[in-house]
């Protein structure tokens, strides 16, 4: 079955050029407009809040700080997970986006 169709081929090398130069045009083309990331992001979309709170300790920072931010935020549409730490004058909530939610609209 095999042999036949490459000897098929071979007696007809003038079609099988144009079928090959056709099936690369429509390649590139096809290749040309699709739509893909070369490197696609792998991590989910995140943002990190800072807030400097001078002279408070870490009890005070988390709070009248965190803890408030971190309410407002519970309810919040596209948010998946929260995180935060609270240190002397500083407070870092780091905000983990749903999946498929648009990073640059959640923020």
């Amino acid at each position: 079955m095999l042999a036949a169709i490459v000897r098929w081929s071979l007696e007809r090398p003038r079609l099988i050029a144009a079928l090959a130069a056709l099936f690369l045009i429509w390649g590139v083309a096809y290749v040309r407009d699709l739509r893909f990331e070369l490197l696609p992001n792998l991590t989910p979309a995140e943002t990190t809040i800072l807030t400097e709170s001078p002279r408070l300790s870490a009890e005070q920072v988390e709070d009248l700080v965190t803890r408030p931010i971190e309410n407002g935020l519970v309810g919040a549409r596209d948010v998946g997970q929260i995180r935060s730490k609270s240190i002397q004058g500083l407070s870092v909530i780091t905000v983990r986006l749903a999946e498929g939610a648009d990073p640059y609209r959640a923020r």
